[in-house]
């Protein structure tokens, strides 16, 4: 299930949502526009907030100046990305 919570939710209300539908993963879409020295921050922060067990997924073209994505946190950086997730996210539920 895929829910859409919209564009500039703040962090703890991120985490909110995200516990309380038992969310598997998190995917966040940053524009071109985004400011590039707040990606790494922000997602860093929200690593802190969120459980282990729940994955941060983030792309788009805010991403492109990203050396070295935060430990654990997936780039997607093209659909292919996103299928490799999605598969490995199904395997890691069927070996629970």
């Amino acid at each position: 299930v895929t829910i859409n919570i919209g564009a500039d939710v703040p962090l703890n209300d991120l985490k909110l949502a995200a516990i309380s539908c038992n969310a598997d993963a998190i995917a966040l879409s940053f524009s071109f526009a985004y400011p590039a020295r707040n990606v790494v921050p922000i997602l860093v922060h929200l690593r802190r907030l969120l459980p282990e067990q729940i994955q941060i997924w983030a792309g788009g073209a805010g991403l492109s100046g990203v050396r070295k994505p935060p430990n654990g946190v997936r780039i997607i950086s093209d659909l292919k990305d996103a299928v490799v997730a999605l598969n490995d996210l199904s395997i890691h539920h069927s070996t629970q």
